[in-house]
Formats: C-alpha cells, sequence, structure tokens
C-alpha cells in the first residue's frame, strides 16, 4: 500500500490540481507507517490539488477511522458502498 500511496502523490505532485480522487480500500489495512506517511502528504500534496474525493470498501472500523480522520482534518470524504455511486459523485458538479 506504501508503494501505491507514493504513485498517487508523483502523479498529484505533478497535476495542474483540480484532480477528482477515488480511493478503494476494499480488502486493505493500513500500517502505523502507511498512516503516518498519508497524513504527511494529505497537506504537502493532496489537499492542494484535490478538487473531490470519495472513498469505497471502507465499512467497520475503517468507517470508524474515515469519520474520526473527517472530523481531525476537517475535510469531508464520502465514503460509498459501490464504485459505481463514488464516481457517479465525483462526476456531478
Amino acid at each position: 500500500m506504501l508503494k501505491s500511496l507514493n504513485e498517487f502523490a508523483d502523479y498529484f505532485r505533478n497535476s495542474k490540481g483540480g484532480e477528482l480522487a477515488l480511493s478503494d480500500f476494499t480488502n486493505a489495512f493500513g500500517t502505523l507507517e502507511f498512516m503516518k506517511e498519508a497524513k504527511r502528504m494529505r497537506t504537502e500534496v493532496f489537499y492542494p490539488k484535490t478538487a473531490k474525493a470519495a472513498v469505497v470498501g471502507v465499512a467497520g472500523a475503517k468507517r470508524i477511522l474515515l469519520n474520526a480522520y473527517n472530523k481531525i482534518a476537517n475535510r469531508e470524504l464520502k465514503s460509498f458502498e459501490t464504485k459505481e455511486e463514488a464516481l457517479d459523485f465525483l462526476a456531478e458538479d
């Protein structure tokens, strides 16, 4: 997962901004190292260049963590049951 996070960050660093982001956490588990790096990149890379973001694959304990993240980060990452729902959300104005 850390490799994917770094690749994602590289893409964002090279973008002009206004990006739509879809993160799929189905069958994914973040290590402490991943969470630490994601937190650092959040403010340095992702926030400045993200227009809208959605996540899928977040249930149970992951949903609790997402809710906590949204409060701490003062952001609203929307969680969806399916990828199609998330894509529809990202596509709307």
